[in-house]
C-alpha cells in the first residue's frame, strides 16, 4: 500500500518536490489563518518579550524531539531501526502534511518516508499509534492531576469537595503503576496469538515492564515540557495578563489530548482551540483566551515550518536508506 509513496520518496527529485509541496502548504495555512482571526488578535493589548519566546519555543522544541527519538528507539519493539536524525527529518516533514487537504496525509507521509529510511509501514504506524495512545492516558492523568477545572463541575454535583493535589498525583501514578504490571502481559499474550498468523510481520510490540515503565515517564516529560512552553509564551506575549503558570501548562496539556481524540481533524485544528478558549476564559477573559488559542497555533505551526527547513536544508538522514538489521527480540 505504501510501495508507490515509498518509490517517490526514494526519487530526490520528486522527494524534494514533494517535500517543497508541504512547507508551501504549512505557509499557506499560516497566512490564511492569520488573516481570518487578524480581528480577534487585534482585540488584545499584546507585546512580545522576544527573549522568553525564544526560551518558550527553544522548550517545546526540545520536548517534540524527545519524543520523536523516544519514537526512534520504541521501533525496537517491532523489530526495525531508525537513526535519531532521520527520525526528526520524518516527523517535522510528515507533521506538516496535516496542512495539506484531506486527514490521511500525515500518516501516509510519515509511512512512507519511513519505509524509504528502510523500516516497514506497519513498524512505523503501530508505534506512532502506540506514542498516542501513551500521550492520551498520560497527557490526561498530568491534566487532571495539575488543573482540577475539569473536575470541578462532576464534584460540584455530588456536592463534595475536589481532591487535593497529592490525592489525584497518588491517583495517577497509581493508575500508570497498573498500566506498567498489565499492559506487557497483556500484549506478550496477544502477540503469541497475532504472530501465529503474520510470521513475517511483528505487528504487536514486544515491551517488558521497566521499559514501558521508562517510555510512560519520557512520554510525561514530554508533556511537561509542552506544559512549560505553552506557560512561557503566554507570559511572553501577554507578560502579567498571562493565567497563572501550572495552570496555563495543564490546560494546554488537556487541549492538546481533546485535539489528539480527535483524530479525524488533522492537528487538533479547532479542537485544541476550542479548549483552550472555554478552559482559559475563566481566569484571563474571553479576548485574551482567544488570542491565545490563535497566536499559540500560529507560533507552534512556525516552530514546525521552522524545523523542516532546518532538516531540509541539512544533510542529516540523507544519506541512501538501508533495510534495518533485526533487532534480537
Amino acid at each position: 500500500m505504501t510501495s508507490a509513496p515509498a518509490s517517490i520518496m526514494r526519487s530526490t527529485v520528486a522527494r524534494r518536490v514533494a517535500q517543497l509541496v508541504l512547507v508551501a502548504a504549512a505557509l499557506a495555512f499560516v497566512w490564511r489563518f492569520a488573516a481570518r482571526h487578524g480581528a480577534d488578535l487585534g482585540r488584545v493589548e499584546w507585546r512580545v518579550d522576544y527573549p522568553l519566546l525564544v526560551t518558550a519555543s527553544l522548550v517545546w522544541a526540545i520536548s517534540f524531539a524527545g519524543l520523536v527519538l523516544l519514537w526512534s528507539r520504541s521501533l525496537a519493539w517491532w523489530n526495525a531501526r531508525m537513526r535519531g536524525v532521520s527520525a526528526l527529518r520524518v516527523f517535522f516533514l510528515s507533521n506538516l502534511a496535516r496542512y495539506v487537504p484531506g486527514a490521511v496525509w500525515q500518516f501516509a507521509g510519515l509511512a512512507a518516508m519511513s519505509a524509504a529510511q528502510g523500516v516497514s509501514p506497519v513498524a512505523a504506524t503501530a508505534a506512532v499509534l502506540w506514542q498516542q495512545a501513551a500521550l492520551l492516558g498520560t497527557g490526561a492523568l498530568l491534566a487532571v492531576a495539575l488543573s482540577p477545572v475539569a473536575l470541578a463541575p462532576a464534584f460540584a454535583r455530588i456536592g463534595a469537595p475536589v481532591p487535593s493535589l497529592g490525592t489525584r498525583l497518588t491517583l495517577a501514578v497509581l493508575v500508570v503503576a497498573v498500566a506498567v504490571a498489565l499492559v506487557p502481559r497483556t500484549l506478550a499474550l496477544l502477540g503469541r496469538i497475532v504472530e501465529r498468523r503474520l510470521h513475517d510481520v511483528r505487528a504487536v510490540p514486544h515491551v517488558s515492564s521497566p521499559q514501558m515503565a521508562s517510555y510512560l515517564a519520557l512520554t510525561t516529560v514530554g508533556w511537561i515540557g509542552y506544559g512549560i512552553a505553552f506557560a512561557l509564551f503566554c507570559r511572553a506575549v501577554l507578560g502579567d495578563a498571562a493565567p497563572p503558570f501550572v495552570e496555563a501548562g495543564a490546560i494546554y496539556v488537556a487541549a492538546y489530548v481533546l485535539g489528539i481524540l480527535f483524530i479525524i481533524v488533522p492537528g487538533g485544528i479547532g479542537i485544541r482551540e476550542g479548549a483552550l478558549v472555554a478552559s482559559l476564559t475563566p481566569l484571563i477573559g474571553a479576548d485574551r483566551a482567544l488570542f491565545l488559542a490563535i497566536a499559540s497555533r500560529l507560533w507552534l505551526t512556525a516552530i514546525e515550518i521552522l524545523g523542516a527547513i532546518v532538516v531540509l536544508a541539512s544533510r542529516a538522514g540523507r544519506a541512501s536508506p538501508r533495510v534495518a538489521p533485526d533487532v534480537e527480540r
